[in-house]
């Protein structure tokens, strides 16, 4: 996989991942909080099966696992959302540490 590529994914996967964000944030004070849901939920899909089209299998587990367990059964019954904030956080640090990474170096 080329650095520009991973760079390119990288970075509109922080796009992606910021967008979710802002809908979590305003998940609690809005009435369209089942739109909001949705896109979180479409969000995580599309980063659970990009990240496996991009050979990064343990981040694609930790994505599904994030899919299953925590967006599906906390977010719909509104628990736990800053648990669930703080792992997306955490999804940003690990896509800025790849999208600086240098290839070149491996």
């Amino acid at each position: 996989m080329g650095e520009g590529i991973l760079n390119d994914f990288c970075h509109e996967s922080l796009e992606l991942l910021k967008k979710a964000q802002a809908d979590l944030l305003s998940f609690d004070g809005q009435d369209n909080h089942k739109e909001l849901f949705k896109n979180i939920h479409y969000t995580f899909l599309t980063l659970e099966a990009s990240t496996g089209m991009m050979g990064m299998k343990e981040l694609q587990n930790h994505m599904h696992l994030m899919v299953t367990n925590e967006l599906l059964s906390n977010l719909v019954s509104r628990k736990k959302s800053s648990n669930f904030l703080t792992g997306l956080c955490n999804l940003c640090s690990v896509f800025k540490f790849y999208s600086s990474y240098d290839l070149g170096q491996v």
